[in-house]
């Protein structure tokens, strides 16, 4: 049965904040799922500059524990059949704004053993049911988030994870994320809303509609629609098209999802957008200035 955010045993995670030095964790509570016991532990806080720690440790026997340690943790899904794989997904989270999730992916045999993915910025998570095995995990990549722009309007393309019974683990759901190529005709309609979007008046580098329109290709497994768009709604008050391609797809390289799941390879971007040998070092910094034009 598919558990969406908060399991029953976590719902005793809401302890009241008590800021004082605490020797030893003080245990909430202990479950089982399945064969495999829960418990659930708060480590105070110092001071009150930091936040309480809560611990999740997993033990089962012939098998080393697990321990989780975050500010928060939500219960996603379980299967207490250890026979079956994973058998829980649970989601921590180390508090402050716009950061940071993370999905640990447990199974119980033959041993424990888990499989960690960085969600980030993430904090929506999309699970649907399949015949055998987890779900389809889906949420969104925010690798590009505050690049050359707020968070608020930063692009996250989303990504859709599948079980791998062979494997053990989530890889890419490939099949789920392809999509077919824009038209000519789409295309031409980005290009116009690129148009419409105004920059600032003092950068040379293009709006971030740009950037999301070529992720969200990239993403469904169409990077040449991304290269056609760049290349055809490309303005010269944009700046150097060339700098742009080059700090964008050393963005995307960057990218621990990218990395982690083989997104560039199995979504066949890399030929489009190949790690750049070298990178320019106003790629790490703001966008570039416009010079100013002088009137004498």
């Amino acid at each position: 049965m598919l558990m969406r955010w908060c399991a029953p045993w976590l719902l005793y995670l809401a302890v009241s904040q008590v800021w004082a030095v605490e020797a030893e964790p003080q245990k909430l509570i202990t479950s089982t799922v399945g064969d495999t016991s829960v418990q659930v532990s708060v480590l105070k806080a110092k001071s009150q500059s930091d936040d309480d720690k809560k611990i999740v440790t997993l033990t089962r026997e012939g098998s080393q524990p697990i321990t989780l340690r975050n500010f928060d943790f939500d219960v996603l899904y379980t299967d207490p059949d250890p026979t079956h794989a994973p058998n829980m997904i649970v989601v921590g989270r180390s508090g402050g704004a716009n950061c940071c999730h993370t999905l640990h992916i447990i199974s119980f045999a033959p041993s424990l053993h888990k499989q960690d993915i960085e969600a980030y910025n993430s904090d929506q998570f999309d699970m649907q049911e399949v015949a055998h095995g987890g779900p389809v995990l889906g949420f969104f990549d925010f690798s590009f988030a505050f690049w050359y722009h707020s968070f608020a309007g930063s692009p996250a393309p989303p990504v859709s994870l599948s079980w791998d019974a062979v494997q053990g683990r989530y890889v890419l759901n490939v099949a789920g994320m392809r999509k077919p190529a824009p038209s000519d005709v789409e295309l031409e309609e980005d290009t116009q809303a690129l148009l419409l979007e105004e920059v600032g008046t003092n950068d040379l580098w293009p709006p971030a509609l740009l950037w999301r329109d070529m992720l969200t290709y990239i993403y469904s497994g169409n990077s040449a629609s991304a290269r056609t768009l760049m290349d055809t709604a490309w303005q010269p008050k944009w700046g150097e098209k060339q700098l742009f391609f080059t700090c964008f797809s050393q963005k995307l390289h960057a990218g621990w999802l990218w990395n982690y799941m083989d997104i560039g390879h199995l979504m066949k971007a890399d030929g489009d957008f190949p790690k750049p040998i070298s990178v320019p070092e106003s790629c790490t910094q703001s966008a570039p200035e416009r010079t100013p034009t002088s009137h004498i």
